[in-house]
This record gives C-alpha cells, sequence and structure tokens, in this order.
C-alpha cells in the first residue's frame, strides 16, 4: 500500500499505533507496521487468498493485530466487518450471493455466531491467543525468502477504493464506510486519537481512513467503558467517540483535564528513537470528535478549554462485493468467441455457487501443511547462495 510504504519510509520510528494490553499501552511504528503487514500478506498468499475474494472479519476493533486488516486490504482482499449485534438473519441475507473464503476470528468457538449461515467454500483463519498469527507472519517470512516481490505484485493490481473495508452493523445493510465526512485539517498527523466504537461502526472507519493518510497516532478501544482508563495512559489529543457513547464523555474528559496548557507540552511514544507527540493546538484541551455532543460535553469542553468537532457522517456506500467468478459448464473449447460489445447469455455460465445446506469452515489449506511446490521452492531458496 503506498500509503503505509510513504509512512514507513519519511516517518519510520513515530507511533502508528497504540495497543490496549493487560499491560498498559504498548506502540507500534510505522516501520513495523510496514514491515508486519508484508509478511502477514504474503503469508495470506501463500494461504491461497487472492485479489477480490471475500473476507469476513468476526474480529473486535481493538485486537491486538491491527496489521492483519491492512494485509488483506494489500493483496486486494475484501474485509466484511461484522458488528458484535449482528444476528444470524442479517449476516445470511447480506451475504447472500458473495463468495466468502475465509473467517477471521480470534477462536474457533466465536464460529457458534454462524450457525445456520451457508458457507460453503469459507477457510477459518484463528489469531488463537497469538499462535495463529505467529503461523501466519511465519509463512508469510518463508514466502518472501521464495518470492520477494509476492506482495509488491499483488498490490500493483489491487483498486485501492475497491479493496476498502465493507461494514455490516445489522441497523443498515451491508456497505462502505462514507467519504468526506471529516473536515480536512480536523485531523493533525501529529495527533494522539483514541476511538471509541465497534470494528463496524462507521466513524471508527472513517478514522483509520485519516490515519492511514496522514500518519498520526492510533488507539482504538471497542468497549467504551474502558476509554477514562485508557485515556489516562495513553494522554490522547483528540478524543473521537460515536453518538451512541457520548453520554460518557465528560468522565473522560476530566481525567485529561490539563496541568499545563495543551500546546505547550506533548507526550511522547517511544519506540527505538521515535516519538508521537500530541498535536499542537491553541485550544488547551482535547479535541472532541463526535456526531451529537450533550450539553454536559459542551459545557465541560468549554471548562477546560477544549475544542469540539460536530462530525456528520453521510450514508454508507454501496457495498459493491465483489461476485465468484462465472463457472464454465463444459468444454470451453466449444464455446463462441465472445463479443465485447454483447457478451450474450449463451455461454453456459453459472454465477450462483451451489450452497449447502450447513456451513463448512475447513482450516486453511497451507496452515497446516506445505504443497509440494511450496517444498520445491523452499529447497531452492535454501540452496541459493546467501
Amino acid at each position: 500500500m503506498q500509503s503505509l510504504s510513504r509512512l514507513s519510509r519519511e516517518r519510520p520510528d513515530d507511533a502508528a499505533f497504540l495497543l490496549v494490553g493487560p499491560d498498559g499501552v504498548t506502540p507500534r511504528t510505522w516501520a513495523e507496521v510496514a514491515q508486519t503487514v508484508e509478511r502477514a500478506a504474503a503469508g495470506l498468499v501463500r494461504s491461497g487468498l487472492r485479489v477480490d475474494q471475500v473476507v469476513l472479519s468476526l474480529l473486535s476493533s481493538d485486537h491486538a493485530h491491527p496489521e492483519l486488516d491492512l494485509a488483506i486490504r494489500a493483496i486486494g482482499a475484501v474485509v466484511v466487518h461484522v458488528g458484535p449485534g449482528v444476528t444470524t438473519a442479517e449476516l445470511a441475507g447480506d451475504l447472500d450471493g458473495a463468495d466468502v473464503r475465509l473467517v477471521v476470528a480470534e477462536d474457533p468457538a466465536d464460529l457458534s455466531r454462524l450457525d445456520g449461515v451457508a458457507l460453503t467454500r469459507a477457510g477459518l483463519f484463528s489469531l488463537d491467543g497469538g499462535r495463529g498469527w505467529a503461523r501466519l507472519l511465519e509463512l508469510g517470512a518463508e514466502r518472501l525468502v521464495m518470492d520477494p516481490t509476492a506482495v509488491e505484485r499483488a498490490d500493483s493490481i489491487v483498486d485501492p477504493d475497491g479493496a476498502g473495508p465493507r461494514l455490516l452493523s445489522g441497523a443498515t445493510p451491508v456497505g462502505r464506510a462514507p467519504e468526506g465526512a471529516l473536515r480536512d485539517g480536523v485531523l493533525d498527523p501529529r495527533a494522539v486519537a483514541l476511538v471509541a466504537g465497534d470494528a463496524a461502526d462507521p466513524l471508527v472507519q472513517v478514522v483509520r481512513e485519516a490515519h492511514l493518510d496522514l500518519g498520526f497516532t492510533l488507539c482504538v478501544v471497542e468497549d467504551a467503558a474502558r476509554l477514562p482508563e485508557v485515556a489516562t495512559i495513553a494522554h490522547p489529543s483528540v478524543l473521537v467517540v460515536p453518538e451512541r457513547h457520548a453520554d460518557g464523555l465528560p468522565d473522560v474528559l476530566r481525567v485529561l483535564a490539563p496541568a499545563v496548557p495543551r500546546a505547550r507540552r506533548t507526550r511522547a511514544w517511544r519506540a527505538g528513537s521515535g516519538r508521537a507527540p500530541g498535536a499542537p493546538s491553541s485550544a488547551r484541551g482535547p479535541l472532541v470528535v463526535t456526531p451529537a455532543p450533550t450539553e454536559a460535553v459542551r459545557a465541560t469542553l468549554a471548562e477546560m478549554g477544549g475544542a469540539l468537532e460536530v462530525v456528520t457522517l453521510p450514508e454508507l456506500r454501496a457495498a459493491d462485493l465483489p461476485e465468484p467468478p462465472p463457472v464454465v459448464l463444459g468444454d470451453a473449447a466449444l464455446l463462441p468467441r465472445r463479443s465485447r460489445r454483447a457478451p450474450g447469455d449463451h455461454f453456459g455460465l453459472r454465477l450462483e455457487p451451489e450452497v449447502d445446506a450447513s456451513a463448512f469452515l475447513p482450516s486453511l489449506p497451507l496452515m497446516s501443511g506445505e504443497s509440494f511446490l511450496d517444498q520445491l521452492l523452499l529447497s531452492r531458496a535454501r540452496q541459493a547462495p546467501e
């Protein structure tokens, strides 16, 4: 991805993510993110994932490996983020006709959410407490030894807009995040942004898009009740909160009450020698970005000397999920030549895949072993001069 490559070159030691874990907040630099995304993308390619294939993600917005979302996008696969409240009936209806090739989950037990949804060609990739993620990176490192430009070639044919994430929240049909939701200049490249919401929330995805474009430091929590706790550690200069969580904002703002004007101090997140300071601003308090601020939020911000940005989210764009490639019935050599102007309907193409009565989610083919071609290429790689 060009944006990620640019940020890793221009700001390699600046913090890209602040990851919330049991031991606090851990920074991840742009250089580390770019390297990990390449390995993860190569592992996905080696496991059989390809451009325009649909990936169903059951992961939370604050899972421990945000590079996975970027890796899926880098190879041109299309991820559908499923919100926590989506029912089986909504999943079956919104994904009708979509050829889902991979389901991503924290644990195989999460697949209980898909009971009754027919996914006849889908594989399963489980993070499995980090073990599945480590295996994916191992596969990717081996693939890059065998084929150093695998990810570069995959990325070169990707339509950036077409590979953007799709959102399935249950409240509205599946769609893509809206464009133009944030004014230019609202988020600064040097900001530290703390965002609350699930992965299918449009505001969360709008901020993620801006993050990849501008390169500010991003910290995401799915449970808004954790905002005060995380804010005391992350020291954000920007708070982004969806409308349904706006009532809890005053409690978060109180823990951020600055002892000195915000413009006179920075919070440095170090990884090596780099840092990602908070955005300098004429405001003494943080910037709050939310669709519907309460009067309590306005009053608390006024008292702190903070700033408020009321964002209006447009409708989700059309999902435009990739359709399964046509299947030729019979001998393709006997078909008439296809006319570009008038393809007709007499070529014997079947667009709808066969659907079994129940879902079948085997492990990815190469997650549990290596093909003959893999073994051959690995052998050649080991014999190559170092």
